[in-house]
């Protein structure tokens, strides 16, 4: 009589626990929640501070076959090329550009990773202290107006 009352207490405890959806952990706040504030905060993460030093004439990125300004941007940002790494996914969204033939290269450092997957384009991810990641692609290089964050939104 025991057996039946603590089986039938361990079915509903677990009916209780594994049948409940998993609360909604998805962040949905705004680019202007204090957490990211993209418009409020001011930008000093690497890529604007080059950007900067662009607009001012302190810092040209030179183009280079066949990878155009990588290299260039590479060195600006003070990332190692031997940091690379190389990633495909047959699924990707630009899987007509990245394949295992053609696979996307990834540079990082610290606070930036600059991927290039070909086809004409650069990738760039950067973190602030206290904020979080942004990122921005291109087909050329930041030359000036917001900063790469606030760039994406716009």
């Amino acid at each position: 009589m025991f057996r039946p009352a603590i089986a039938a207490a361990l079915v509903l405890w677990a009916g209780a626990i594994f049948g409940q959806q998993p609360p909604d952990e998805t962040f949905s706040a705004t680019p202007d929640h204090p957490a990211i504030a993209y418009a409020t905060l001011p930008t000093s993460d690497a890529v604007r501070r080059l950007a900067r030093n662009i607009e001012a004439g302190s810092w040209r990125l030179d183009f280079k076959p066949p990878h155009g300004y990588l290299r260039s941007l590479l060195g600006a940002l003070d990332i190692a090329e031997s940091s690379q790494v190389v990633s495909f996914s047959k699924t990707s969204l630009q899987a007509e550009t990245i394949s295992p033939a053609n696979p996307r290269a990834i540079y990082f450092n610290d606070t930036t990773a600059v991927a290039f997957p070909g086809g004409g384009f650069i990738e760039i991810a950067t973190r602030t202290r206290g904020r979080a990641s942004c990122s921005t692609s291109s087909n050329s290089v930041p030359s000036h107006g917001p900063s790469s964050c606030a760039r994406r939104r716009a």
